[in-house]
């Protein structure tokens, strides 16, 4: 075992890092592993259950559960993430029809979400600036390591 998912052990026993469980239903099988901060489990409770988003209702929670699932379940990821600071410091968005989800690469096929933002409220000058530190910070409060290495085994999973 290594010193990385002991430590995401550890965190996740504190309590400081929640595991996303989804229902993938009877055919699919989790192939990655997706872990939300205790601030971002919360962002995600306040989510309200239907906006309007390019002139059609859309569920933000819904939206989170299916990818969440589509994520989980090792389905590609390659448009729906991309990097939002340099590799260096590893900053990922994962994004859905109407929400930005940010975190970093923490294991093998597992990403940790920090924070997330409405891509409406996204349009605020400096509001995804501000929840890229506040991910940076986060992983520095936690210790949490990321990997380079995880980082590109997540857009090369071939299922």
């Amino acid at each position: 075992m290594t010193f990385m998912s002991t430590h995401l052990d550890g965190l996740v026993r504190k309590g400081e890092l929640l595991r996303f469980e989804v229902d993938l239903g009877p055919r699919r099988l989790p192939i990655r592993q997706l872990y939300v901060t205790k601030g971002f489990a919360q962002w995600a409770s306040t989510l309200p259950s239907q906006v309007k988003a390019r002139s059609r209702l859309v569920s933000h929670a819904s939206e989170l559960q299916e990818t969440a699932a589509s994520f989980i379940a090792g389905d590609p990821i390659v448009t729906l993430m991309k990097s939002i600071m340099p590799t260096k410091h590893g900053v990922l968005r994962l994004q859905t029809a109407s929400l930005y989800l940010v975190g970093w690469a923490n294991g093998y096929q597992s990403l940790t979400l920090a924070a997330g933002i409405s891509k409406q409220a996204s349009h605020v000058t400096g509001a995804l600036a501000k929840i890229r530190n506040a991910t940076l910070a986060e992983r520095t409060r936690l210790n949490a390591e990321w990997s380079g290495k995880h980082f590109y085994e997540l857009f090369q999973f071939k299922g």
